[in-house]
């Protein structure tokens, strides 16, 4: 979605209950070739992976904001050097 004029640039469609995550750097790559620079990529939790965020910074030269998950314990390490950015 680009937002200052709210158009949409990319969208992929799925039946049924399923994970978008393994789609996040194809719909991405949509955009790119769509002539668009990316700024800034917003996600939820089920897109939080060191590969999408480091897609976002260091191919599409934009900005990831996704929460990072961390599981049922909250002790536990984040692992990356984007994901521990968040």
């Amino acid at each position: 979605m680009e937002t200052r004029k709210q158009l949409l640039l990319a969208v992929k469609f799925r039946l049924g209950p399923a994970n978008d995550s393994p789609d996040f750097a194809r719909v991405l790559a949509k955009v790119r070739r769509a002539g668009r620079h990316v700024v800034l990529v917003v996600g939820d939790k089920g897109y939080d992976s060191e590969g999408n965020h480091e897609y976002v910074r260091e191919v599409l030269g934009g900005r990831s904001v996704i929460p990072v998950r961390k599981g049922d314990d909250p002790g536990l390490r984040v692992r990356g050097r984007y994901r521990r950015e968040q």
